[in-house]
């Protein structure tokens, strides 16, 4: 399709009184001093086409200004226009546009005099007057403004974000295959073998985000290890006391008890002997209880920490849970909703008819839009919305297909930390146990033997104290020294665990790295084939960070008279700029198959011009020039007479 201005005309817009400007549908150009309003003809093509001025502003404006800079009042600002559209079939079709801007007053209740209540503006299409929701969609039925903007500024496409510019340029220069780039570069082959089915983009992002919890748990082991060791007893009271052995201290033990009893047995030998017996059994039942029960406690500590571990790594899978349901589908269902919405607004187009005029009476009848162009239109949007559509739902998929991996992976985990709870709080530990009716027995032997006087056993008793609290001191530095041996092995094993993941940092940013020599390598394929599509200029569309890495950029470089390239918004001169847009808007013009007017500000950098398939309009600034005109005026002698 391809768009001429045939005939523009301004009434009282933008300080331009009346100005009528008739290309005819041809290249033409427009000459003024600064100030004189050429840029005005520029903004209201564009304001007549969609409301706003050349820079997207729908605020500028519009009213004349007097000398003293007050806005003129009750006057009608207003825009004509004449495009033909050919739609490449041959037959061009003349389309009149009109547009005013006007203030509106209205009278209030019990008021004489109208007050000034705002502004609006009325549109016309072939002299028939129609809402702004009909002549928006019959602009919009012609090209998109969007689209309108790309084809027709030299500028509107080096001003979009460089990701839009990015998309625009590999949609015209097509993709390069994931699996092309890994044959042509050896040092990748090791790439598909990790990808496991993903894109390498997506296997990146996982990386990316697999290696802050590595990273964090990594950087908690060091802490984790110092608690070990500050819980871990000193050396000092692991040490045995200096003295007896603890066999010694026992066998003393028994043999101070049994010089007490003998003391007090007299000559009932065999009652003594029982009672020593049965002495020695109470000390050994107590004994045994103190082994089972530091045993006990052992157990229960063990598995409290695998509970404490596994806890951690619940917490990583819950947190990466909620994020893709609370977030991530969410968001990806909004966008799925809106291409629904989408579809349903192009499924319900229609063709329209439009109103002409007989060339040879003049007499107005109405004509049909092409319906072939229509319907091929229609079904391109329609072929656009679903791709879409599919690549949003195949994300939905996936999404939902982790959060099916993580909900059975969660439950396997929870079940594994119910475990490890429930084998801590099943750890039996012995009851303490009761000797009391051996102590009763040793009470009721001793009474039965009595004593025909007095014997004084406190020297005695004072010795067995003492072998007792030894005892003591050497069951504590046991029960330390295997405490201390507990630590050593918890603070090996997590040293181990601290070592295996800081490998897999390692592997992850060696992975991670090689992910980035495919972007680089992926890049460079993608320039090759950029460039070729937009010579002479060239695209930059990865940029070299200073930690090795690189980021995705598009910056367009403009090849300078000396034979380098410089970049658009930096080193270009403005004729350079202007330029590069039009080499830009010719390839994108062909690529979308429309063809819009372009007007050229700034013409008068250009010192070379050459020759496109759509419509130019150059504005030049030309000092004599004192008001607009379609031609430069002569050059002013100093004495202000024309120069002959």
């Amino acid at each position: 399709m391809r768009v001429r201005l045939q005939k523009l005309t301004l009434t009282r817009f933008k300080g331009v009184e009346s100005f009528t400007f008739e290309p005819n549908g041809e290249n033409a150009s427009i000459y003024g001093r600064n100030g004189t309003g050429k840029t005005t003809v520029a903004d209201a093509f564009s304001w007549l086409l969609f409301d706003k001025d050349t820079q997207g502003s729908k605020d500028f404006s519009i009213k004349t200004i007097d000398k003293n800079g007050e806005r003129l009042h009750n006057l009608e600002h207003s825009v004509d226009g004449v495009i033909d559209v050919d739609y490449d079939n041959g037959l061009p079709t003349l389309i009149k546009l009109k547009k005013t801007y006007t203030e509106k007053y209205t009278k209030r209740r019990g008021s004489r005099e109208e007050e000034f209540s705002g502004h609006e503006t009325a549109y016309w299409i072939h002299d028939v007057p129609k809402s702004k929701k009909e002549y928006d969609a019959f602009i919009g039925s012609l090209c998109s403004e969007e689209l309108a903007k790309v084809l027709s500024s030299i500028t509107y496409f080096n001003a979009l974000p460089w990701q839009k510019r990015r998309s625009i340029v590999m949609d015209i220069s097509g993709d390069i295959a994931d699996a092309e780039v890994i044959a042509g570069n050896p040092e990748l082959a090791k790439l598909p073998e990790l990808l496991e089915g993903k894109t390498v983009s997506d296997y990146r992002l996982m990386l990316k985000d697999r290696r802050p919890a590595i990273n964090k748990e990594l950087e908690g082991y060091k802490g984790r290890i110092e608690e070990v060791e500050r819980t871990k007893p000193g050396e000092a009271v692991c040490m045995a006391p200096q003295g007896e052995s603890y066999g010694g201290l026992t066998h003393k033990l028994q043999s101070l008890q049994s010089q007490r009893a003998a003391l007090l047995a007299g000559d009932t030998s065999e009652v003594k002997a029982k009672i020593q017996e049965l002495r020695k059994q109470a000390d050994d039942v107590a004994g045994e209880y103190r082994m089972a029960k530091y045993d006990a406690e052992e157990e229960q500590a063990k598995f409290r920490r695998e509970g404490k571990k596994i806890s951690g790594v619940l917490d990583v899978r819950m947190e990466i849970h909620k994020m893709l349901s609370v977030t991530t589908i969410p968001r990806l269902q909004k966008d799925r909703q809106e291409l629904l919405a989408e579809w349903s607004r192009i499924i319900a187009m229609k063709p329209q008819e439009i109103v002409v005029s007989c060339p040879k009476c003049g007499e107005q009848f109405r004509q049909a839009v092409d319906e072939k162009a229509f319907n091929s239109d229609v079904a391109e949007q329609k072929k656009q919305n679903r791709a879409k559509g599919t690549a949003k739902a195949e994300e939905i998929k996936k999404a939902e297909r982790e959060i099916i991996y993580l909900d059975a992976e969660i439950k396997q985990i929870e079940a594994e930390k119910q475990l490890a709870d429930e084998s801590a709080a099943a750890v039996v530990f012995p009851l303490e146990p009761d000797v009391s009716g051996i102590l009763k027995e040793i009470e009721e032997l001793e009474a039965s033997i009595g004593n025909g006087g007095a014997v004084d056993t406190s020297k005695i008793d004072g010795e067995i104290e003492e072998v007792k609290r030894m005892i003591k001191l050497h069951d504590e530095a046991a029960a330390n020294r295997a405490a201390a041996n507990n630590a050593d092995k918890r603070i090996v094993e997590l040293k181990a665990e601290q070592k295996a993941n800081g490998k897999e940092i390692d592997e992850i940013d060696a992975n991670v790295m090689l992910c980035e020599a495919f972007t680089r390598a992926k890049v460079g394929m993608l320039e090759s084939k950029v460039n070729e599509k937009f010579a002479p200029l060239k695209f930059k569309l990865f940029d070299q960070q200073v930690n090795g890495g690189i980021a995705e950029v598009c910056e367009v470089l403009i090849p300078s008279r000396l034979g380098a390239y410089v970049p658009y918004g930096d080193a270009a001169s403005n004729g350079e700029r202007i330029l590069a847009g039009l080499k830009i808007i010719e390839i994108l013009s062909d690529h979308y198959g429309v063809k819009m007017p372009v007007f050229v500000d700034n013409s008068e950098s250009v010192t070379s011009e050459s020759e496109y398939d759509f419509q130019v309009i150059r504005l030049y600034a030309h000092k004599p020039t004192k008001e607009l005109s379609l031609s430069p005026w002569p050059e002013e002698e100093e004495s202000g007479e024309v120069a002959a």
